[in-house]
């Protein structure tokens, strides 16, 4: 059989034997590509992902003894059932002077002048309501708006991410919250225009937002676990739901029972061949297209494993079943 270029890289592919109609890996760049020829009904394909750069794998082993003296002891309960601490995820420095000085001095001078009218009030011979609601009214925010800003510089410093095998937590001097893996209901890594910046927002079944942005040392390892660790169970759900007959959405796009749209553009199912992966990339192959469908930054999707794995399940499930 000749050989063809891949899609993906451009390198020369040389098809084993038998193989005309059906998916192989480039052996070059790992993307699963169609090999020409061949009659749909010949259609199989390795729903496996391609191993790429992609994800961090994390492997249950024993308790690192520093991570533990980080933590309360004695373990609370909630932290307890998430196993054991694996990695933590430290504040990385940067938070700005400039910023600090100004809450710094906020808070110096509604000290400062909260002092000196209470001063006054007490030293007075005669004293009126009306003097002491001066002082809170141009005193008290000024105390206030300093000390909540110099608490969240502290809350930034101490902060402290620990991943755990069944969950997170994010710590800080302040609070801790507690996070199974079970409980996540969707996650994304997003740009922020405001703050010119990537974050991973991670969302909870009771509403509760976690963001993580670049004040932590490692942030694109720590996306990548969180990633890593909640596609199985958010697949679980997205097979739920579809069996049940409701769309999944993952934004833009939709997953339902008709097939995958995008806005008003829709693919049904039995024009589908595949949906892949490969590291920043999403692409959606149909039958009757050299092209794919659709090809975007795996950003734009939340939760772009999890979407393939649906896409590719389903297609499998109407592949096996009996016609």
């Amino acid at each position: 059989m000749p050989t063809f270029p891949c899609p993906q890289c451009q390198n020369p592919i040389e098809p084993p034997p038998g193989a005309a109609g059906l998916y192989i890996p480039c052996p070059h760049c790992a993307f699963h590509v169609p090999v020409p020829g061949g009659a749909p009904s010949e259609f199989t394909a390795d729903f496996d992902a391609p191993p790429t750069d992609a994800f961090v794998d994390l492997s249950e082993g024993q308790a690192d003894p520093a991570l533990l003296a980080e933590l309360p002891d004695p373990l609370p309960a909630d932290i307890a059932a998430l196993g054991t601490p694996l990695v933590v995820f430290r504040y990385r420095g940067g938070v700005s002077p400039i910023r600090l000085f100004l809450g710094g001095l906020v808070l110096a001078g509604g000290m400062n002048l909260s002092l000196g009218l209470a001063f006054a009030y007490f030293s007075a011979t005669t004293r009126r309501s009306d003097d002491l609601v001066f002082i809170l009214s141009f005193a008290g925010p000024l105390v206030f708006l300093g000390g909540c800003y110099i608490a969240r510089v502290l809350g930034i410093i101490t902060l402290r991410v620990f991943i755990f095998s069944g969950g997170f937590i994010r710590r800080s001097c302040f609070r801790q919250r507690v996070c199974h893996w079970s409980q996540v209901r969707w996650a994304q890594r997003l740009w922020v225009p405001l703050s010119w910046q990537w974050v991973y927002r991670v969302e909870q079944d009771n509403g509760r937002f976690y963001y993580f942005d670049n004040r932590l040392d490692r942030l694109d390892e720590l996306g990548r676990i969180i990633l890593r660790q909640t596609t199985s169970h958010l697949l679980q759900r997205a097979l739920a739901d579809h069996d049940a007959g409701r769309p999944v959405h993952f934004n833009e796009f939709k997953v339902s029972q008709t097939g995958v749209s995008r806005g008003r553009d829709g693919l049904p199912w039995q024009r589908i061949r595949v949906a892949q992966r490969l590291k920043t990339r999403v692409w959606v192959w149909q039958w009757d297209r050299e092209k794919p469908w659709v090809q975007v930054d795996a950003d734009e999707l939340a939760h772009p494993d999890v979407f393939v794995g649906l896409v590719n399940t389903v297609l499998a499930e109407r592949r096996d079943s009996p016609r």
